[in-house]
């Protein structure tokens, strides 16, 4: 697939997944085999805990805002800048809800194999988010 396949798969999932949290969705556009890790974690997860961050995440911020600001693609991978808002309204790492606004930013890589999301990197300023809830 293209470089700008490989962006619309994406960001179509980006949409479906992060934004909305249609779990329902996720299937089409991921590898069975996905392979996910933070990043400056040595551990790696799979799919089921990839849908499972998406429910946690929705869970604590109904209403969760995530805006891609930039795309950075090349090759089989596609980079994503992005900005995070929402009200913690939900629990959330434990934490029981705050009724706190909080804003963050992240980045998030995927590589792509014949047409489907097969490793992913992200990166979440979890620092701040914390801070912000009081924690």
């Amino acid at each position: 697939m293209s470089t700008q396949e490989n962006k619309n798969l994406f960001h179509d999932m980006w949409i479906q997944g992060w934004i909305m949290g249609n779990l329902a969705t996720i299937d089409q556009y991921f590898s069975p085999d996905f392979a996910w890790r933070m990043v400056g974690s040595i551990q790696t997860f799979d799919l089921t805990a990839y849908k499972a961050a998406i429910t946690e995440w929705h869970t604590g911020f109904p209403g969760l805002q995530i805006p891609i600001f930039q795309f950075v693609c090349e090759g089989d991978r596609v980079a994503a800048v992005w900005t995070a808002s929402g009200t913690h309204k939900g629990s959330f790492k434990g934490v029981a809800a705050t009724g706190k606004n909080a804003n963050w930013g992240g980045v998030t890589i995927h590589r792509f194999e014949n047409g489907k999301i097969v490793e992913g990197w992200q990166s979440v300023d979890m620092l701040a988010v914390m801070q912000q809830l009081g924690v």
